[in-house]
């Protein structure tokens, strides 16, 4: 299973190629991207922010007790 660590890693690797091939009026916001990454490797956790009513598809960044939040759900085992 991926780590949050991991996840982060391939997030911040896949939003940068994102925004170097894609046209300007098709990049996808910071939290659209995150939030579609994070339903494919994590569908569980995706839905319990949904639930939490977190809204990343809107933002531009993810905060630190977003990030938090998301390690507590995602389980104990984050650093690999």
């Amino acid at each position: 299973m991926t780590t949050y660590n991991e996840f982060l890693a391939d997030f911040a690797i896949g939003y940068e190629r994102h925004l170097e091939t894609s046209a300007p009026n098709t990049t996808k916001r910071l939290g659209r991207y995150f939030t579609d990454l994070l339903e494919s490797v994590r569908p569980d956790v995706a839905e319990a922010l949904k639930e939490l009513d977190v809204d990343f598809p809107e933002r531009d960044a993810v905060t630190t007790d977003d990030h938090a939040r998301i390690e507590s759900l995602w389980g104990t085992d984050n650093n690999g």
